[in-house]
This record gives structure tokens, sequence and C-alpha cells, in this order.
């Protein structure tokens, strides 16, 4: 349905996407809408407020999607500085572009491969808008809600250490830590979060994510390799930070990670608290 941006446009159905920058220096945007045309007519839509909650002025935002709507429905498009552009004009959407300022932006998202009567513009304009507006936008979500899960083991895993006094040992080592490995006959250099000890460890620490495949399943691999290096590092001294709430352990995947990882580290489940430090203590001894 959806074609890339041609020179020759003519007046094929297109669309522009809306974006929201957050930072101009980083040019990181967002998508916040569509708009799209059919050659005659325009249609949009855009983020709600509570969707668009990472937009930092919401006023503004409003602002903006309140213009765009206003434009879209004048029969002429009267931009400052420019001559007036009919709706039927084929550069109608090109002049629409030059209204973008700041950390508002438009910018081209392609045509139709087909054309679109205006009574099938506002189902078009939807279907535009799930694709490219709100399946980013989960995919966004989706990746802070995980990147937050993370932070939260490495801040419970932090604050577990130093309750311990392991944190503020001289032979603590606080960021990633390699050891050399034979892996298969190869030497690898295998990498871990924390570690006591220097070149020869006396216990290595791994924050990993049970609900995460990539995460259990690269902590499983580096800490069986490490027990069956020359380092003579022990079950027991290998530390898995987790955070398993009591629902995630009744889940018969979830509980299935847990046990592959327990069989070649000691899991430290920061949910539960005491526990984990109690682990933790008997690890620094």
């Amino acid at each position: 349905m959806i074609s890339k941006t041609g020179k020759d446009r003519g007046t094929e159905p297109r669309f522009l996407v809306a974006k929201y920058v957050p930072d101009l220096a980083r040019m990181e945007p967002r998508n916040v809408g569509v708009i799209l045309w059919n050659g005659t007519d325009a249609s949009s839509r855009f983020l709600g407020t509570d969707a668009a909650s990472f937009v930092d002025d919401q006023q503004t935002y409003l602002r903006w999607v309140k213009y765009w709507e206003g434009a879209i429905k004048s029969e002429t498009l009267k931009v400052p500085r420019s001559p007036a552009v009919h709706k039927k004009d084929a550069h109608y959407l090109d002049a629409l572009k030059k209204t973008e300022r700041g950390n508002f932006r438009l910018l081209d998202g392609g045509g139709l491969l087909e054309g679109l009567a205006s009574a099938d513009i506002k189902d078009a304009t939807d279907f535009l808008f799930r694709r490219i507006v709100e399946t980013l936008q989960a995919r966004e979500s989706a990746t802070d809600e995980n990147e937050t899960e993370s932070q939260k083991i490495v801040t419970a895993s932090r604050e577990a250490l130093e309750a311990v006094g392991v944190w503020n040992r001289h032979d603590f080592q606080r960021s990633d830590v390699t050891f050399p490995c034979r892996v298969h006959g190869v030497w690898k250099q295998l990498r871990f979060h924390l570690a006591l000890g220097g070149a020869t460890p006396k216990a290595v620490f791994q924050r990993v994510r049970i609900d995460n495949d990539s995460s259990w399943q690269t902590a499983t691999f580096r800490f069986e390799w490490l027990l069956k290096s020359e380092l003579k590092v022990t079950k027991d001294r290998c530390a898995a930070f987790v955070s398993a709430s009591d629902e995630q352990l009744e889940d018969q995947n979830l509980k299935g990670n847990l046990e592959v990882l327990a069989d070649c580290s000691t899991v430290v489940n920061l949910a539960k608290r005491d526990q984990a430090l109690d682990i933790l203590s008997r690890i620094a001894a």
C-alpha cells in the first residue's frame, strides 16, 4: 500500500509523519502523528497527550496539533512568507512542511500505491497511524520498560552489596570485568558485571533478567565456562542477581529459566531482600 517518496509525485496520495524532537542537538525524533493528502483532501491523526507523555511541553504540543488540524481543514494553505497554496496543488504537502518549527517537525513519509477517494481518506489515515505511530510507540514503550526493569536490578544489586559491605571493599571491581576461559578449545575473555578479587576472582556477580532470553542464556553460558576454567571459581561464588516476583516464580517458563540459571550459579533474588543479603554475606565471607 505504501510506496517510497519519489521526485515526480504529481497528485498521488502522499503523507507526512509528524515528529517530536526532544533534543535538537541529538536529533532523536519520535513519531507523534500522520497527515495524509489524496490530491484534493487531507486528513490527520495525532497521539493524545497520555500516549505522548514523552513530550516535555504538553501545551506546546497541543497547540501544534490544533494548528496542523486547522490548517488542513482550509481549502487554501497560508504559510508565512510564502504564496498561498490550494489543497489541490501538487505542492500542497511541500508547503505544509514549511510550517515545522523547533522541536516539532514534518517529514515525508511516502506515497500510496493506489488512488484514494475522499470517502476513504480517514480509514487510510488510521491505517498509517497504527502502522507508523502506534506500533513504534509500543516498541519504544517496551524498550523503556525493559530499561526500567534492568535499572531496578542495577540499583537493587548495588544497595545489597553496600549493605553487606562488599561495594567499598578494596578488592571489589565495580565495572565490567573479563576473565580468560578456554571455550571448546578457544581462549575467550568472558565478561561479568562485577567481581571480587584481581586476575583470579574470589567471586563474580552478574545481573540477569530471567524474562529476557538473551540475558539469562548469556549468563548461563559464562557461568558454565567459568566453572570449567582453571580459575577454580566454585558455584557458590558465582552470583546471579535477579529480581523475580512471586507471580513470576509461578510462571512455568520463567521458573524453568531460573532453574537452568541456578544449575550453574548461586541465584540472589533481590525481590527477597533478607534472603538476598544472607546469601551475599556468605559469598562475601
